[in-house]
């Protein structure tokens, strides 16, 4: 019977090492022990190619998907390690007819170049060289009165595509904050009844942009008097930029005109913790755009 172990290189000395080996025998009065020694240096590195997914593919944000390699080595594979952006995503000691595959869990959205790492059991290692981009796209909640959109939902729908998103259009009275788990924003439409979505969104984790005015109160931006401290003023087509510095202020500066006719506004009156980006041009103290960081 043969045994085999590895010997990590770092161990060794430059210049004459000696190796001691011990045999211990199960009965010490048998005479039939033998000894043979064969001393081997792996000096060759083990061989990886990515195998799938294929480059250029496009996925959807936050899914699971499975990467796989196929690695080689003539002393044999340790481990296979996955990396998107040089990042860790997972590894695996199990392969099968040479190919070793991980599930990457949660897909991060945006562009991403994909790596793996062969190591052998002597440490020896190599990354795969091939290029591998993939895309992931985000996903964009859509709650609306009904999944047939307005001609301007339609529009905010084609929008947020054209930017790379998936869309998800739900109903108001369907809608839960369920929905909008793995979702990178949550859009709620001015055709929403607030009695519908009420708190629902409140308390996610994920951006929530809204621009009905009786859901400023349930998502707790302002408080609860409607005419007080949230409402709509008609005969506008101007608003005043307040807050230019904020990158919700896209660069905007001083009086803007947003309508070639005068139509309504929705504002509020949030709290001192709200970044106000903008107000009517008639009084300061009514913001039509804010936001609040979590």
């Amino acid at each position: 019977t043969f045994y085999q172990f590895t010997i990590n290189t770092n161990s060794l000395v430059a210049g004459t090492n000696v190796i001691a080996v011990e045999i211990h025998q199960v009965t010490p009065s048998s005479s039939d022990i033998s000894f043979n020694l064969e001393l081997m240096a792996n000096i060759y590195p083990p061989v990886i190619n990515w195998v799938t997914p294929t480059n250029g593919s496009v996925y959807v944000a936050g899914t699971n998907l499975t990467l796989t390699a196929q690695a080689a080595d003539d002393v044999g594979i340790r481990k296979v390690v996955f990396y998107r952006d040089g990042i860790r995503v997972g590894e695996t000691t199990n392969g099968v007819g040479g190919n070793y595959s991980v599930v990457w869990s949660n897909t991060v959205a945006g562009f991403h170049q994909m790596t793996a790492r062969a190591i052998d059991v002597a440490g020896l290692s190599t990354t795969s060289t091939q290029s591998v981009n993939l895309m992931f796209r985000s996903q964009a909640l859509l709650v609306a009165n009904s999944t047939a959109l307005t001609p301007a939902e339609t529009a905010i729908s084609n929008r947020l595509g054209t930017l790379g998103y998936v869309v998800n259009v739900k109903a108001g009275g369907s809608a839960t904050n369920t929905d909008a788990i793995g979702k990178t924003v949550v859009i709620i439409s001015s055709t929403v009844n607030s009695s519908q979505v009420s708190t629902n969104f409140r308390d996610t984790d994920t951006p929530v942009v809204t621009w009905t005015d009786s859901l400023y109160d349930d998502m707790s931006m302002t408080k609860t008097n409607s005419g007080t401290d949230y409402g709509t003023t008609s005969g506008q087509t101007q608003i005043l930029m307040t807050g230019s510095s904020h990158p919700l202020a896209a660069g905007l500066t001083g009086t803007i005109t947003i309508y070639s006719n005068a139509n309504t506004l929705c504002w509020g009156k949030p709290g001192t913790n709200a970044i106000k980006i903008a107000t009517l041009t008639t009084d300061t103290n009514t913001v039509v755009i804010s936001g609040f960081e979590k």
